[in-house]
């Protein structure tokens, strides 16, 4: 008996960084002007053995990364509320937005530079998969549609116009 066939979209292959850019889609060029990469393709990743010591990052770290980053916005929204007043909810979903992108693209970019330098799980085994030639399109759309409508759902179901974002207990957000 003959083996089944694998069907192309199954494929998790990713050589179209290496192709002729005038074969890109619009998807292609989003991922690569964005260099939401996985990792840099001209640097090494460090291989290790599964005996090796696995490197993490203590929590209280990774808390003060988020909180030092989501202070940013909120700083900034404080600041125009005293001195402009009230924005509306489209101002405040525009900013936001912008601010979520911003932050994601840059936490891609640091993720991608930690692993680039730290290695990665079973990356004795095989290469760190991409985004597959089958998936870019795919990819983009997510990327998309999760960087326009979680800010839109969090300012709809969130945003309270007559509180300041000095208002939140701060407290709270370190546990």
């Amino acid at each position: 008996m003959a083996a089944p066939m694998r069907n192309p979209k199954d494929s998790m292959t990713s050589t179209w960084r290496f192709w002729d850019r005038s074969r890109w889609s619009f998807a292609h060029w989003l991922i690569e002007i964005l260099n939401v990469h996985h990792v840099d393709i001209d640097r090494e990743v460090p291989v290790h053995q599964k005996t090796d010591k696995v490197p993490y990052v203590p929590e209280l770290q990774s808390h003060r990364w988020i909180l030092a980053h989501a202070a940013i916005p909120l700083i900034l929204h404080e600041l125009y509320i005293s001195y402009v007043g009230r924005p509306s909810m489209l101002l405040v979903f525009i900013f936001h937005s912008l601010a979520m992108k911003l932050t994601a693209v840059h936490e891609i970019h640091v993720l991608r530079h930690i692993g680039q330098k730290t290695g990665f799980f079973d990356g004795d085994k095989h290469a760190r998969d991409g985004v597959p030639e089958v998936g870019v399109g795919k990819t983009a759309q997510t990327l998309i549609s999760v960087i326009a409508f979680r800010p839109m759902y969090t300012v709809l179901l969130a945003y309270r116009a007559n509180e300041a974002p000095s208002s939140i207990r701060w407290g709270y957000l370190i546990f």
